[in-house]
């Protein structure tokens, strides 16, 4: 997504931060370091959330495709109207 590209953007900066830093002798703010801390903060939070939604769409999804299991009623109605032994002896004489 879009939003996705604009954090591999961001990424992309801080490396290029992280290695100019070293190599060129750049001195760094309390507040510039602050900041990227932040921001960092943000991404991984971003990535938590959206890995978050993505499981709950799965399993919604793994619900809804899942053959509904009968109710405790329902298993309890037929075994009092004696259908599933009808069932087993229907079965059993084929």
């Amino acid at each position: 997504s879009a939003v996705t590209y604009g954090i591999c953007g961001q990424v992309k900066d801080w490396l290029n931060i992280l290695i100019a830093v070293p190599v060129f002798g750049t001195p760094l703010s309390a507040m510039q370091l602050f900041g990227y801390g932040v921001a960092v903060c943000g991404v991984f939070y971003y990535k938590r959330l959206r890995t978050q939604v993505a499981k709950e769409k799965a399993d919604a999804q793994r619900e809804e495709d899942e053959p509904a299991d009968p109710s405790v009623e329902e298993k309890a109605s037929l075994l009092a109207s004696g259908g599933a032994s009808r069932q087993m002896k229907q079965r059993s004489q084929v």
